[in-house]
């Protein structure tokens, strides 16, 4: 997986979330694998494989919520910061009046 970030734009958040998915597995993994009807039947009490999935599909929109909210922010820095796109306010419309009064 190391490979495949090299040069991403988002590595640090891909790793951080490749590494909270791989530290969930290897604490589940023992239970998944475990081979036979469990000597505690407590031991197995909730359906581990669907719950690991389900927590790791929430790592992964968290991961992703977080690019997100990255990249709009990025987006508003360049747009000039009011997030409008329109490079920050009124001296266009300022000097647009000043002429209109000149004219008249």
């Amino acid at each position: 997986m190391g490979l495949l970030l090299v040069g991403r734009r988002w590595r640090g958040t891909l790793r951080g979330a490749l590494v909270v998915a791989g530290c969930l597995v290897l604490v589940t993994l023992p239970l998944l694998v475990r081979p036979g009807a469990p000597p505690n039947p407590s031991a197995l009490p909730l359906p581990y494989g669907r719950n690991l999935a389900i927590v790791l599909a929430v790592v992964a929109a968290g991961a992703t919520a977080y690019v997100l909210v990255q990249r709009r922010r990025e987006r508003a820095q360049r747009d000039g910061g009011d997030g409008r796109g329109g490079g920050g306010g009124g001296d266009g419309g300022e000097d647009a009046d000043d002429r209109r009064d000149g004219d008249d």
